[in-house]
């Protein structure tokens, strides 16, 4: 199952940074058949990630403009407590 997910996650990644991705380059890339390609484009397009077309699949740009401010929120956030520490006191 860890395998699956991973291979979600680097999947919405590529269609992130390239577009858009077919199921077949998606598939020769993560050595996996198309039809766990197009599984996994099913999980992403269920859970809001990404927008399937005819054999591709493009990001559904809100969700990941989200994603992309959560996780900057959520980065250094050690840092960003010790230096709003002194405004806290």
């Amino acid at each position: 199952m860890k395998a699956a997910i991973e291979r979600r996650m680097e999947i919405l990644e590529v269609i992130t940074r390239q577009g858009k991705a077919r199921v077949e380059d998606l598939a020769e890339r993560f050595n996996v058949s198309s039809v766990t390609i197009r599984s996994d484009l099913s999980f992403l397009e269920k859970n809001g990630y990404i927008v399937r077309s005819h054999g591709s699949a493009i990001p559904n740009v809100g969700v990941i403009a989200e994603l992309t401010v959560n996780e900057k929120s959520r980065r250094n956030s050690d840092v960003k407590s010790l230096i709003g520490w002194p405004l806290q006191n």
